[in-house]
């Protein structure tokens, strides 16, 4: 569902995210994915991570679900991004 978004990101601002005010930090696009998750967590609740990576990441609780506003969800992706 986010893919094209997240692939844009960082992008030059289209007309419709000029439009909205919501171009400024991808903000319509991380607002999408704060709805989206937090209107069906029960989709996400029992996720499975099969990845070496993540299963390397012992320490973290993958079953405690954290409701992140907009802001912290774009500032977690450019952490992510930058390493």
């Amino acid at each position: 569902m986010f893919c094209e978004g997240l692939a844009q990101l960082g992008n030059v601002a289209d007309q419709f995210d000029l439009d909205t005010g919501k171009s400024s930090n991808n903000q319509l696009f991380w607002e999408g994915v704060q709805e989206v998750f937090t209107s069906n967590l029960e989709l996400f609740i029992n996720l499975h991570f099969e990845d070496e990576v993540l299963s390397n990441l012992h320490h973290i609780n993958f079953k405690k679900i954290v409701l992140h506003d907009r802001k912290k969800l774009h500032a977690m992706w450019k952490n992510l991004n930058a390493d």
